[in-house]
């Protein structure tokens, strides 16, 4: 037997459903986060000399972003883009001098991690990358 006209409206309507949804709920949660609130602040600009590091993974308010994002530093500060999903999360540059509290270390399960805060949002690092992010931060904070 072949599926019903109303069984395959009733999928295509789903489907345009997801499409619809998805970037909206993206959008929420970059709002929800202070993802939006940090890239209307930081807008990313081209970063000369920026270095992509080992960080694929971090955490911005209640919300993480894992295997998804590429982190990048530089001269001119850190860099965070996220390639999924491709929109809701415009790229952010934050300058040295805007970050503080910087604390590095382990997780419980061995993760090295960086804790940082930006105009008084919490942000968490995760990764190999995040020594070589404190030592970016700080041969260009001494120039």
């Amino acid at each position: 037997m072949s599926p019903s006209v109303d069984t395959l409206g009733a999928v295509v309507a789903g489907g345009l459903s997801l499409l619809v949804m998805f970037p909206l709920i993206w959008r929420l949660v970059a709002v929800l986060s202070g993802w939006h609130a940090l890239a209307a602040r930081f807008p990313a600009l081209a970063g000369e000399g920026d270095r992509e590091l080992d960080i694929s993974s971090a955490q911005v308010g209640f919300a993480a972003f894992n295997g998804v994002l590429v982190v990048s530093a530089g001269p001119s500060g850190l860099a965070l883009a996220v390639w999924f999903p491709p929109w809701g999360f415009s790229p952010i540059r934050i300058p040295w001098a805007a970050i503080s509290g910087w604390e590095l270390h382990k997780d419980w399960v061995g993760r090295r991690r960086l804790r940082l805060s930006v105009d008084g949002r919490r942000l968490a690092l995760f990764g190999d990358g995040v020594d070589d992010l404190a030592r970016i931060r700080e041969e260009h904070r001494r120039l």
